[in-house]
């Protein structure tokens, strides 16, 4: 079974989206009610004599002449019926068959009455497809955008119908049934936008040493984009080709095998909270520490250190031959020093170990970027159980021999 990567760290990438908004005119045929039957036939058979409402009522024998106006009412918003004169009171002697209500009578069982819905769309700018759900946390601004925003390109202002239709069932739109029909679909321009989603992106470093970027929420298409995408690794790697860890100065970590630094790593430690993770070991030490002098050289470490030995920690600290420190560097009180032969340890020799089952690392590996780069890179991990104590009990032995 192959290897499993091993993150290396996390960053957020805003990904692009195209919010279009646009208006769904839709026919949907059903059988008219009476009220709508009894209009339609007045207006055709009493053409240029239409009663009132009330006329009408009245020789139907409906006391309230409520129940016609509300279906005459209904019969305007579905363009069935058109007022005569817009200016002039809603009277029935004032309304009259549109095309569509013609249909309407001429069909007698059904009608197409149009009913207009909102829509909302949402397409992937970095594919371009279409997602029936779209992300949940958006931005109008992006903070760290996978795409320059300068290269997005211009927004949908059309949308042609036969797509259109396919969209809406892809979303499973509640106003589409079988029997209905979009016949119109008008995208409004004003009310879109480009939407920004962030993305957890993970840099991740598998068995054979390369480097790939991914994002773990992405679709299969997503990241096939992203591979093939030049991110920009390649640079971020060469960031920590020499990793300073807050001392200012370039380190000369020994390059360990790949393979032989792999196997011992358990968690490989995000640049960023490098030195916070090495001070957070050396507080959380209870019996005995075992570091390299490269650390004292980083700020706050030494004063850590002399307070865990002023509280009874045993503190051994290991000087590696070739190793460049600085001569003023002051040791802590109550500490142990030994200077070491160049051949002892020296893949680990940037190392620390707390109370033989912890221990953190710098090692030098080279790592392949996506673009076929091979790169010398400064690593930080926590590095397993097992090594952690292998590696304690050479320090142990090398300390007691001496």
């Amino acid at each position: 079974m192959a290897a499993k990567p091993i993150d290396w760290f996390t960053v957020t990438l805003d990904w692009p989206y195209e919010i279009v908004m646009a208006e769904a005119t839709v026919t949907s045929p059903r059988e008219p009610h009476a009220f709508e039957w009894i209009i339609g036939r007045i207006l055709q058979a009493f053409d240029g004599q239409v009663p009132s409402f009330g006329e009408a009522a009245q020789e139907l024998g409906i006391m309230d002449p409520v129940f016609l106006i509300e279906t005459v009412g209904t019969l305007l918003e579905k363009e069935v019926l058109e007022l005569i004169n817009p200016a002039q009171p809603l009277e029935l002697f004032n309304c009259r068959l549109t095309e569509l209500g013609q249909r309407f009578l001429s069909q007698k069982k059904t009608c197409d009455f149009p009913e207009r819905h909102g829509l909302k769309l949402c397409f992937d700018m970095t594919t371009c497809q279409h997602t029936a759900t779209p992300p949940r946390q958006t931005r109008n601004r992006p903070v760290h955008p996978i795409v320059n925003p300068d290269q997005l390109p211009d927004r949908m202002s059309h949308l042609g119908l036969n797509r259109a239709r396919n969209l809406v069932k892809e979303q499973h739109e509640p106003f589409l049934t079988e029997q209905s029909k979009i016949t119109e679909v008008q995208v409004q321009y004003e009310l879109g936008s480009y939407q920004w989603s962030p993305m957890k992106a993970v840099l991740r470093i598998d068995a054979e040493g390369n480097v790939r970027c991914e994002v773990p929420a992405a679709t299969q298409e997503q990241q096939q984009w992203i591979d093939q995408l030049d991110l920009g690794i390649d640079a971020v790697v060469s960031r920590f080709s020499q990793m300073p860890v807050n001392t200012g100065e370039i380190i000369d970590v020994p390059l360990t095998p790949f393979d032989l630094w792999y196997r011992a790593v358990g968690k490989l430690i995000n640049p960023d909270q490098t030195l916070q993770q090495v001070q957070t070991l050396i507080r959380d030490a209870k019996n005995e520490l075992i570091i390299s002098v490269y650390w004292l050289t980083v700020p706050g470490i030494s004063d850590i250190i002399a307070h865990k030995a002023a509280q009874g920690l045993k503190c051994t600290v290991f000087r590696h031959s070739g190793q460049s420190v600085d001569e003023t560097l002051e040791l802590p009180e109550g500490v142990e020093v030994i200077d070491t032969d160049p051949q002892f340890n020296e893949h680990w020799s940037f190392s620390l170990i707390a109370d033989k089952q912890a221990a953190i690392s710098l090692n030098r590996v080279t790592l392949t970027t996506p673009q076929k780069n091979h790169t010398d890179v400064i690593v930080a991990s926590s590095l397993r159980g097992f090594h952690a104590l292998q590696l304690h009990h050479q320090y142990s032995r090398y300390r007691d021999a001496a």
